[in-house]
Order: structure tokens, then C-alpha cells, then sequence
């Protein structure tokens, strides 16, 4: 190091090296600079999953299990062609139901903020965390989001501990079969969010 810092010095007081010399400078000053912003980028990775972004997702099964403090709510639907029945509370609905207000709350914010490209868009604005790939092709990945950003686009408004943050893990193969949201940090008890999506056809 000390070596080359010597040779940029020799080269700048000869007349004939300065000016290649100062554009080797320039190139690499540029080049730790942009090596710098790509880093400083790195954490918010948009989702490129297995599932091939170009193609929409135009049918799927899926199971909402929500564990709040030990108290078990269970969510069952088809969405298809956005048309779509689910079941809760021994009890099925269909889309004009969530429109009509015909389902009490805040089941029917549940099951439209969790529809496949709507967990998509939340992993889209998450800060990735990590990613474990298994032997067979299949990834389990974590991502961080601030309660503040994760009700963006809900229907519920953030009040409180809106600086805490909420704990997303995604597995997927060919598709993301199984999202688990930990609203812990938002409830300050235990707040778990299972998603399963199946039979999940695309075109």
C-alpha cells in the first residue's frame, strides 16, 4: 500500500504521468463511491422469488391462522379470477360480503391484506434480513419491516409503537407457499399470522 501511495506521488510531480495518473485516481474514487451506494441499498431487496413475476397468480387456495395471545382464528378461502368465497366461523362469505360490510371486522381487512400479490407488495417495501436455501430448492427468508410502514396500505391506522418492528418470513419453492407475520411488537403479546397459500395456478 505504502508502495503504491509512493508511485501515485513519483507520478504526479512528472508532467508526462500526471494527467493518467489523476484519471486513475478519479476512476477509482468513482468506483468506491458507487461500491458504497450499492451496499447501502443492499438490505431493501425487492422480491424476486421463484415465482416468475411476469406471470399473474390467477388462482389459489389459502389458510389464515391467527394466534393472538393463544387464542386461535381460522381464515379459509379460494380465490379465483378475483372472485372469491371464505370461510370463517363455520360461516362462508364471498367478496361482495367484505364490500358490503356484511362480515364484522377486522376479519375482512385480513383476508383482503393478505391476498398473494398483496404480501408480495409488503415484501417489496421489508428490509431483507437473510435467506436459507435447503437441499431440495426450497428458501426460507426473513424480512424486518417498521410497524409504521407496515400499515401504509392497511386499513388500520399505526398509533402505537409505530417505531418497533415486525418480524416476516417467507418460505417458498416454486411459489410462496407460507408467510408467518409476527405482530408481537405491535401488540406487546403474542400476535402470529400464518399464511398458506396452495394449488396455486398462474398464467
Amino acid at each position: 500500500m505504502l508502495d503504491f501511495i509512493k508511485t501515485i506521488r513519483e507520478n504526479l510531480k512528472d508532467p508526462k504521468k500526471k494527467a493518467i495518473t489523476q484519471l486513475v485516481l478519479y476512476v477509482i474514487f468513482f468506483a468506491i463511491v458507487f461500491m458504497l451506494l450499492a451496499n447501502a441499498n443492499d438490505n431493501y431487496t425487492p422480491y424476486v422469488g421463484n415465482d416468475n413475476n411476469s406471470n399473474e397468480i390467477t388462482e389459489y387456495n389459502y389458510v389464515i391462522n391467527i394466534n393472538e395471545n393463544n387464542i386461535i382464528t381460522n381464515i379459509t378461502g379460494i380465490y379465483s379470477n378475483e372472485k372469491e368465497t371464505f370461510s370463517y366461523n363455520n360461516t362462508e362469505y364471498n367478496i361482495s360480503d367484505i364490500i358490503n360490510n356484511v362480515i364484522e371486522n377486522p376479519v375482512k381487512y385480513l383476508v383482503s391484506d393478505y391476498y398473494y400479490d398483496n404480501i408480495k407488495k409488503l415484501i417489496n417495501k421489508s428490509e431483507f434480513i437473510k435467506t436459507t436455501t435447503y437441499k431440495d430448492d426450497s428458501k426460507e427468508t426473513t424480512y424486518n419491516i417498521k410497524v409504521s410502514d407496515y400499515f401504509i396500505n392497511s386499513n388500520y391506522e399505526c398509533i402505537n409503537n409505530c417505531d418497533n418492528v415486525i418480524v416476516i418470513t417467507v418460505y417458498e419453492k416454486e411459489y410462496i407457499d407460507n408467510v408467518v407475520i409476527d405482530l408481537t411488537s405491535v401488540n406487546n403479546y403474542n400476535y402470529l399470522i400464518d399464511i398458506k397459500y396452495e394449488n396455486i395456478i398462474s398464467k
